[in-house]
């Protein structure tokens, strides 16, 4: 690891992470110690280690091979199972929108799969707590700690009750006049943790109604076929071959097109656009831009809902920006929650700036960014660049000086 590490030039930011769990520990040791909680059942050191050892593992396949290749051989699922899906021909600009139309068609089948043990409240459960699941886990790495917020208040509520149990202890084990004295000090302590819980009480069950959320949400993950989810993403994945890319690229120059062209499907609209500068907004399931500085607003390139479970976008050249930053481009530019999005920018200077669960990020699915050339900048809230939970969370940036 302290090899390969050196030779990334990644190991300023390894031990920085280092540093930071650390931290968590130690501040957090008591508070596991004292039976509140269950004991972890892992090292959170040693997963950082094993982390750091696949991505940069993960890196060097990378420069050598493409990424739908290395994506599924690098996951420890058996997707054998997944039927051969033979690729159309591309031949016109309807064939493009037809090749994305098919592919979402079979990935759909096997997300279908992926989520049948789901109600429709499980689902709904997923969409509405993932938010607060994941700014829970940007702050602490452990679901039952209090967010930093209420962590003080927690310490303070822990500590008068622990105050007030050793008084009564001591009251208990005590016979005479002296028991008079400590009984008078166990009432007064209990009365300070009492008067401490009615001020703080809001502040203090929202937090266990977070936990309880949490608990629940990753509960509900032991529902997935997660063989089914792989093969849903690895179809979706056929976008990120570079022969897919070449061929989109090829038919659309053959055949320029004059106005936009739209396509209504049961995913959502499919769009393509010329070289023009647009701006794209709306929430549209596929967006194939051949140039232009183009603006991208909303959670576009995102699969975020139960009704647009997939999210593309393809822009072949020019200077783009992508989001604003703000909630409106959560879970888009890249996301997958429960299906799966794609965002490639094949050349450019462009500008990422994502809300949360963004630029690669999957829930339950694949998050995918992909930008092949320029001098790029990227900017993300919480959760994002590359990160995922039960899922695949790829932010592959293949040239440039980027921020």
């Amino acid at each position: 690891l302290e090899t390969a590490l050196s030779r990334s030039g990644a190991a300023e930011q390894y031990q920085e992470i280092r540093k930071s769990l650390r931290k968590d520990d130690v501040d957090w040791r008591e508070y596991y110690s004292n039976g509140r909680v269950g004991a972890l059942k892992c090292n959170p050191l040693v997963t950082l280690d094993a982390v750091f050892r696949d991505a940069l593992a993960l890196r060097d396949s990378l420069a050598r091979n493409d990424v739908s290749d290395v994506l599924f051989g690098w996951i420890d699922i058996k997707t054998a199972l997944m039927d051969p899906i033979t690729l159309p021909a591309i031949e016109t600009p309807d064939d493009v929108l037809d090749f994305c139309e098919y592919v979402y068609e079979e990935a759909s089948k096997y997300r279908e799969a992926a989520f049948i043990k789901y109600s429709e409240d499980d689902m709904a459960f997923v969409y509405a707590k993932l938010p607060a699941f994941l700014r829970k886990l940007t702050n602490h790495m452990y679901l039952s700690v209090p967010s930093f917020s209420c962590g003080e208040t927690y310490r303070e509520y822990y500590s008068l009750y622990d105050a007030a149990e050793r008084a009564q202890k001591a009251a208990d084990e005590v016979k005479g006049a002296e028991k008079e004295r400590l009984e008078e000090s166990s009432k007064k302590a209990w009365a300070e943790w009492r008067s401490f819980l009615g001020e703080h009480r809001t502040e203090l069950e929202e937090q266990d109604t977070l936990y309880v959320d949490n608990i629940r949400l990753v509960k509900l993950t032991r529902k997935t076929d997660y063989v089914a989810l792989a093969n849903m993403s690895q179809v979706i994945s056929l976008f990120l071959r570079d022969d897919v890319l070449s061929a989109i690229r090829e038919t659309l120059e053959k055949h320029p097109i004059s106005t936009e062209t739209r396509r209504s499907t049961r995913f959502g609209e499919m769009v393509i656009s010329g070289r023009e500068n647009n701006v794209h907004t709306g929430k549209c399931a596929v967006v194939v831009d051949l140039g232009g500085d183009d603006v991208y607003a909303g959670c576009l390139g995102g699969g975020n809902t139960p009704q647009k479970p997939f999210g593309l976008i393809i822009d072949f050249s020019g200077s783009d920006k992508y989001g604003n930053g703000a909630h409106e481009s959560d879970f888009g530019l890249g996301a997958g929650i429960c299906g799966a999005g794609v965002l490639i920018d094949l050349a450019g200077d462009d500008e990422y700036v994502g809300g949360m669960g963004s630029q690669g990020f999957g829930f339950l699915g694949l998050g995918a960014l992909k930008d092949c050339k320029g001098n790029d900048k990227y900017r993300v809230e919480e959760g994002g660049q590359g990160c995922a939970g039960f899922g695949v969370g790829l932010l592959v940036d293949e040239d440039g000086n980027d921020e």
